[in-house]
């Protein structure tokens, strides 16, 4: 995932909770609120490419009247999607209201005085646009709303700019590059199509066993997760003139459309996973690579009798030979000790700082090959009347 940097978190006694929303109509659909360029952010295709949204922004906010965020706390308490409507979604916050949308998020409307309603925590839909809201303290709200307009309203038309691989399935991608370990599924073979595509596939009769694979034109050839050749567990067939058979599939027609062709087919032994998706021929250079461990970082509270003095970081992921540079609810910090590494790659790194009571965020920064990294991690600071163990 790249241009996103971190969920913020609705606070409540018992739990802490992660806002965001997914669209029940398309997964790839997300809009959440990122805690680290203090900005609300929407992905239409998965998390592959994110894009700001600065008008949900300055509503919630009230124009910067309200604070986006308060540590690790956001503005953005609920996202929801309605089930029976496509395009029509609420937005809960603590302090300005609900905001919706009837356009799948294209604009935005604050409900009339819903700003009497705070710490929104969710939303039920009942129907004919209706809904319940749950609050934090506030008991249970009707939300009654006037239909969205009911002439159509299109989904706005996505252009996929992104250039590598992805593997598809039923209404989902995923770049090749980020399947991860290649030794979690053994039984896994990539198919890839040179100087042609794939027009279609069928399987066996109640079953999801691909049986045959026909080719516009070229040669199919399997390869394991390892690169070695395996043979195909189908037959083929090439047929010059034959229509795709996917043009049914919405999501799989827009990658189309943006110059994707289905240039193999990604199985578990015969057993399908998915359509291998490309804008060239691909080969064994573009076959996931066990990479290294992704950034992940944990704390402890370091207590001074009943008073937190700091916290002790501990990441993984990260180079012991670039330095890290460290912010602490937004604003940079100059360490007095550098981070020490173990035999594993876990750094342990020492902040003294007067953590208040509530919820702070830190953010570890590291230049590395591909850009900046960038890993948060959130955490309360409770009130205490003795000493954590």
């Amino acid at each position: 995932i790249t241009g996103f940097g971190s969920l913020g978190v609705f606070p409540t006694m018992f739990a802490w909770y992660k806002p965001f929303g997914v669209d029940v109509h398309d997964a790839n659909h997300l809009i959440v609120p990122d805690i680290v360029d203090n900005v609300i952010k929407v992905t239409t295709d998965g998390g592959m490419t994110w894009r700001p949204d600065a008008t949900l922004t300055n509503l919630v906010t009230e124009g910067g009247v309200l604070k986006f965020r308060w540590g690790a706390f956001t503005q953005v308490s609920n996202i929801s999607f309605d089930p029976d409507n496509a395009g029509h979604i609420l937005v809960g916050t603590i302090q300005a209201g609900i905001f919706r949308s009837c356009d799948y998020g294209t604009t935005w409307s604050k409900v009339t005085n819903s700003e009497l309603l705070p710490n929104v925590s969710s939303f039920y839909f009942t129907n004919n646009y209706n809904a319940i809201a749950s609050s934090y303290g506030r008991g249970l709200w009707k939300v009654n709303l006037t239909p969205c307009r009911r002439r159509f309203i299109p989904r706005p038309d996505i252009i996929y700019q992104f250039e590598f691989p992805v593997i598809y399935y039923m209404g989902v991608w995923i770049p090749i590059r980020d399947l991860g370990n290649p030794d979690v599924c053994p039984r896994c073979a990539f198919y890839f199509v040179d100087q042609g595509e794939i027009r279609s596939y069928s399987t066996a009769a109640n079953s999801n066993q691909v049986n045959m694979v026909v080719l516009s034109s070229g040669e199919i050839k399997g390869l394991d997760a390892k690169g070695n050749a395996v043979p195909l567990p189908f037959k083929t067939a090439t047929k010059a003139g034959q229509k795709s058979a996917f043009a049914k599939d919405e999501k799989l027609a827009a990658l189309l459309k943006s110059k994707y062709q289905v240039k193999g087919i990604y199985l578990e032994g015969n057993i399908f996973k998915g359509l291998i998706l490309a804008k060239r021929d691909l080969n064994a250079n573009d076959l996931p690579k066990q990479g290294p461990a992704r950034p992940d970082l944990h704390g402890q509270l370091i207590y001074d009798g009943k008073t937190v003095k700091g916290i002790r970081l501990y990441g993984t992921g990260f180079n012991k030979d670039v330095p890290l540079q460290i912010m602490i609810d937004g604003q940079p910090v100059q360490l007095q000790a550098k981070e020490q590494y173990n035999d594993k790659g876990v750094f342990m790194l020492e902040i003294v700082f007067p953590f208040t009571i509530g919820g702070h965020t830190i953010l570890v920064m590291q230049k590395g090959p591909n850009g900046m990294i960038r890993e948060a991690y959130t955490f309360n600071v409770p009130v205490n009347d003795e000493k954590k163990q």
